[in-house]
This record gives C-alpha cells, sequence and structure tokens, in this order.
C-alpha cells in the first residue's frame, strides 16, 4: 500500500505541476509574445489543444475503468467522446485561425462543438438516471423542458449581449451564445450531482464543468461585439482573459478527472489522502 500511495501522489502531484506549467507558459507567450513570426500563435493553440487532449486521455482512463456490464461505464463513455469531440473541434478551430486568422462565424469547429454538449447531455442524462430513477414520464418531462430552456434561453440571449459587430448573421449569433447557455445547463445539473454526491470524490469531474461557464461567456461577449483577439499580435487583456480560463477549466477538469481515476485505481485511501502520506506514509487497510 505504501508503494500505491506514493505512485499515485507522484502521479497526482506531476500532474499538478504539468497544468501549472503549461498554464504559465500559455499566459506568457500570448502576453510577451517571445518568439518570431507566426509561432506565438502556432505555440498558443498547440498549448491549448495539448490541455484539451490531456482531459480527453484523463476522462478515456476513467472511462475504461469500467467493464461494459456497470451502468456507469455508459455515461463515461459518452463523456470520453464529449471531450475528445471537443479536441477535435478545437483542432480545427485552430486550423483555421492559423490559416485565415479570423475563424468564421460558423465553421466546421461548431459542428464538433456542439456534437459535443450532444454527448454531454447523454453522460449528464444517463447519470440523472442512475441518481434519481425517475419514471418514464417525469424522465421525458424533464429531457424535453430543459432541451426546450436551453433554445429559449439561447434565442433570449440575442436580446441581452451587446449589439452585434458588423457582418453577424443571427445563426452565428445563435450558435456563439449556445455555448455559455449550454455550460450553465451542464454546471447547474453538475451542481445538483455535486450535492447528490455530497461533495465527494464521484462529484468532481462535473465539478469541473462549472469554469466553462465564465470562459464561453466571456467568449460569446467578445465575438458578438467584435472585441475578441484572433492573433496574439492583435491581443487585448480581455481576449487574454477569456483564453486563458479556457485552457485552465480543460487543466482543472483533467486534473479532477486524474484524482478520479486514482480512486478507481487505488481506492479512496490513496487518491484523497496525498497530503496525509507526506506527513505519515504508513500503510493504510
Amino acid at each position: 500500500m505504501r508503494d500505491s500511495h506514493r505512485f499515485a501522489a507522484t502521479l497526482m502531484y506531476g500532474g499538478i505541476l504539468t497544468a501549472v506549467f503549461l498554464l504559465c507558459i500559455y499566459t506568457y507567450t500570448y502576453w510577451e509574445q517571445p518568439f518570431p513570426g507566426n509561432w506565438n500563435d502556432i505555440l498558443t493553440n498547440f498549448y491549448g489543444i495539448l490541455a484539451v487532449g490531456l482531459c480527453a486521455a484523463a476522462a478515456t482512463a476513467v472511462w475504461r475503468k469500467y467493464k461494459k456490464s456497470e451502468k456507469l461505464y455508459s455515461i463515461w463513455r459518452f463523456f470520453s467522446l464529449a471531450m475528445w469531440t471537443w479536441m477535435m473541434a478545437d483542432l480545427i478551430w485552430a486550423v483555421y485561425n492559423l490559416v485565415v486568422v479570423e475563424v468564421p462565424e460558423v465553421s466546421g469547429a461548431d459542428f464538433f462543438y456542439i456534437l459535443g454538449y450532444c454527448f454531454f447531455f447523454i453522460a449528464l442524462h444517463r447519470q440523472y438516471r442512475l441518481l434519481f430513477r425517475p419514471t418514464p414520464r417525469r424522465d421525458a418531462l424533464t429531457t424535453v423542458g430543459l432541451s426546450a430552456a436551453v433554445l429559449l434561453l439561447t434565442y433570449l440571449s440575442i436580446f441581452l449581449f451587446p449589439a452585434p459587430a458588423p457582418g453577424t448573421t443571427k445563426i452565428g449569433l445563435l450558435i456563439n451564445n449556445f455555448y455559455p447557455i449550454g455550460d450553465l445547463e451542464i454546471a447547474a445539473i453538475a451542481l445538483i450531482f455535486v450535492y447528490k454526491f455530497s461533495r465527494g470524490f464521484f462529484a468532481r469531474p462535473w465539478v469541473g464543468l462549472v469554469i466553462f461557464v465564465f470562459s464561453d461567456s466571456l467568449y460569446a461577449w467578445l465575438g458578438a461585439s467584435g472585441e475578441y483577439a484572433y492573433s496574439v499580435l492583435q491581443g487585448n487583456l480581455a481576449s487574454l482573459i477569456a483564453d486563458t480560463v479556457y485552457t485552465a477549466a480543460y487543466l482543472v477538469l483533467a486534473i479532477l478527472l486524474l484524482n478520479y481515476y486514482l480512486l478507481l485505481r487505488f481506492g479512496p485511501s490513496v487518491a484523497g489522502s496525498f497530503a496525509k502520506f507526506r506527513r505519515n506514509p504508513s500503510p493504510v487497510d
């Protein structure tokens, strides 16, 4: 058990240090622009894709710890699919950003972003059914009601954001505004899970999704107003905050998923006791 504690602690602390280093170097490259040509844009896009890649890999590790016969297997399969789909979306967005600089308001990336939300909603729905065991009627009403709420809020958000930048289409504005609304619904459901799980280990990955509400809301506002800087050469503080928080959201979620994976692999005595292990590394039965 002592070796398990040491190995788990090494993984966890190594993951945290990696996340902090990646976020620092991302912020430094974005703000200071230390490299020539468009290398700063290339590297910041790469760091962002690496962050979501680490998150997707951690989610997949959690998924693979469950057997097909277990109900949580399906939940984490769709969670992992959502993360890999978002990684594909970020990759497409980065290609647009590096080739044409200003990413079109509607692009192939949006298809994968929205598909990722669909996978997340499926995972959340299955988690909901597992936790609350609703009747078929209540299940249907809840699903339809939440879906309608997202669509309605997305439409109403058009009147809440600032006047759109010249050339912005209605469909582009709707898609842009859907992201923070979708995040808000995911966050609200995640907080319900946190309460249901009594703030335990099982709630932690869902908590990480809450951070995306702020990052996507700021991005939507900047995108709608035309203030978002697609290149670090035109960077401003608001764009830096939006992009940094977005990258940080993935890194925080990756750490929480890693912690959850260690819980599944070694048990709660190992996954949740890293600080205690440093003070008292004696075996725990």
